[in-house]
């Protein structure tokens, strides 16, 4: 298991022209999933933060779009598990 110093020198590893990674640039070229920046920091903003970055996209997903998004991911009726969401969803789970 990762440190948080490892963690936040992850994300400034990451970081290009003075903005943090996003998650999805994270678990795309991250040595680390977001899970564990959610584990240590309690969400990915606040690893940004703890990183001195600036969050620059703060969004409030609805209920309804939560679930349309779950529903786009089932497979035959078989909702999808958290890492499929990390992986394909829109959101992070």
């Amino acid at each position: 298991m990762a440190s948080d110093e490892e963690l936040l020198n992850e994300i400034q590893r990451l970081a290009s022209d003075g903005d943090p990674p996003t998650a999805q640039g994270m678990r795309d070229d991250g040595q680390f999933g977001t899970g564990q920046f959610k584990r240590h920091f309690g969400s990915w903003n606040n690893a940004i933060k703890e990183a001195e970055f600036t969050v620059n996209h703060v969004r409030t997903v609805s209920g309804e779009e939560l679930l349309d998004e779950i529903q786009r991911l089932a497979s035959d009726g078989v909702p999808p598990t958290t890492q499929e969401m990390q992986d394909d969803g829109q959101f992070d789970p």
